[in-house]
């Protein structure tokens, strides 16, 4: 009864390995994501070694990557410019006053979508979507 037992057992674990297929493979941590110059939203921030460590190597990427995503939403400029000119037989005087007026977006909300190292130069990337 205990050979049929393990027989049975045996049988049955074959059959359920068989019935699930291939395994694909898992992605090596070393190989570059696709994302890290192909992505299609967002921003990619890059930062190499930090003579601060990694905590402030991750920081320096964010913001990379926050300013690139503030540049992606755009900036209005206005400006006006007024020139002077006084001539008389005793002086002459000329004057410039100019002035701008920038609007841009302050606040970016965005969130990160991955991250990776690279382990060969421990370059640190961080990928960014706006919410």
């Amino acid at each position: 009864m205990k050979l049929f037992f393990k027989v049975s057992l045996a049988a049955l674990i074959l059959l359920l390995n068989g019935c699930m297929g291939p395994v694909p493979a898992a992605k090596a941590q070393n190989e570059r994501p696709d994302w890290v110059y192909n992505h299609t939203e967002g921003a990619v921030g890059i930062c190499d070694t930090h003579m601060k460590g990694d905590a402030a190597q991750e920081q320096v990427a964010m913001d990379r990557a926050l300013e690139k995503l503030s540049k992606q939403q755009g900036v209005e400029v206005q400006s006006e410019s007024f020139s002077t000119q006084k001539e008389t037989a005793a002086y002459y005087s000329s004057g410039h006053k100019s002035s701008a007026t920038i609007k841009a977006n302050n606040k970016v909300n965005a969130k990160i979508k991955d991250t990776w190292r690279d382990p060969r130069n421990n370059r640190y990337y961080v990928w960014m979507v706006l919410e």
